[in-house]
């Protein structure tokens, strides 16, 4: 489980979406109150462009978090599978020097034929 404890870059990355996401939330407070008057032409544009960015980045920032955290999630399950149940050797012992037994063999019933 330390493997899924904050990193730093986790944190750094999580900051970023926090700065963008409240990038975004302000841009759009005051681009539809106190901004609105002002905002005509190629700046209502290039405003509204600049509050679509911080969105997409904060988007963006969120689905990398989600990646990353769900490949150490599966990374650190992989890990503790192998220490729980082991990896068999080429002789057929696990690390912890257990053999590997056929004590679970399925047999086969033989079927009954109708009609013979």
């Amino acid at each position: 489980m330390a493997d899924l404890v904050q990193r730093p870059s986790d944190r750094r990355r999580r900051w970023f979406g926090l700065f963008f996401l409240l990038m975004a939330g302000i841009m759009l407070l005051w681009g539809a109150t106190w901004l609105k008057p002002y905002l005509q032409g190629l700046g209502y544009l290039l405003y509204w462009l600049g509050c679509f960015a911080f969105t997409l980045l904060a988007m963006l920032t969120a689905l990398l978090d989600l990646w990353v955290i769900r490949k150490r999630a599966t990374l650190a399950r992989q890990v503790a599978a192998r220490e729980s149940f082991g990896q068999p050797h080429q002789d057929g012992s696990t690390p912890h020097g257990i053999t590997q037994e056929k004590s679970c063999e399925v047999t086969q019933q033989p079927t009954q034929e109708e009609g013979s």
